[in-house]
């Protein structure tokens, strides 16, 4: 397998010294047409020798770069053709032996770089929920000044209407603010968003929570409640306007 590396690696030196040569060729072209003097005896003929010399430069200039040209495509087919007989000779068995081999060297540094990024993504994710946890603009914090149990036990048809007021300014279509539905719909899928996130962040924080690891994130006992609190409420969001849907459906068939 080795064996194989340094052939491959040859190749590609080989085809670099390849593109470097046709380059200096041209280069040792271009010098030379500029170092060309001629001398014209005859002055009423200038002009035509300059032209001459002029074609002459660009057809050599065209043969360089055609030769340049021909030489890099040998030599990119050449190495495409010999990388494809590379890869079909090699077995799995070796590619396994190659990768015990990588991971037995650098288990150390995976290790480290695999912890760290998970450690990071769960951080984040974490850091991020508590930020919509306490954020005032999300329907979960909708009515927070009364508790949940305050909010059951007032009446279901004012929440309703209340709480499409509120949707109603809130996702308002600027664009045509006589549109009635389009905040409705934004307003499902805003909720179903939220919901999301607070159960992401829950099934985050139980097992955390369980290991005993939730010292080391930004978690706690308060934003863990305050996370379950938000579901709760955001549940009971979904039920008014679920209960308002289909009290304003009846009213307007029962007409």
């Amino acid at each position: 397998m080795n064996t194989r590396i340094i052939y491959l690696y040859a190749t590609l030196i080989c085809l670099h010294n390849t593109m470097q040569s046709g380059e200096d060729d041209r280069a040792t072209t271009e010098n030379n047409n500029k170092n060309k003097t001629v001398v014209n005896v005859y002055p009423g003929n200038v002009n035509v020798t300059n032209n001459n010399d002029n074609t002459n430069n660009n057809a050599n200039d065209t043969n360089v770069s055609n030769t340049v040209v021909n030489k890099i495509k040998t030599k990119m087919e050449s190495f495409v053709e010999q990388s494809v007989k590379y890869v079909s000779e090699i077995s799995p068995r070796e590619v396994a032996s190659s990768a015990y081999t990588y991971l037995a060297m650098y288990k150390l540094p995976i290790l480290v770089g695999t912890t760290g990024s998970i450690y990071l993504t769960l951080f984040t994710i974490i850091f991020m929920g508590n930020r919509f946890l306490t954020s005032d603009t999300t329907w979960a914090s909708w009515k927070k000044d009364q508790s949940l149990e305050e909010l059951q036990e007032l009446s279901q048809d004012k929440l309703g209407k209340e709480l499409i007021r509120d949707v109603q300014k809130r996702h308002i279509n600027k664009a045509n603010p006589t549109d009635y539905i389009s905040p409705l719909v934004q307003f499902v899928q805003t909720v179903e968003k939220e919901t999301k996130i607070v159960n992401h962040y829950l099934q985050l924080a139980v097992p955390l929570r369980w290991t005993r690891l939730s010292y080391i994130f930004p978690i706690n006992n308060k934003s863990f409640e305050h996370a379950q609190e938000a579901r709760k409420r955001l549940i009971f969001v979904k039920h008014i306007f679920i209960s308002w849907t289909a009290q304003d459906n009846l009213g307007n068939f029962n007409h």
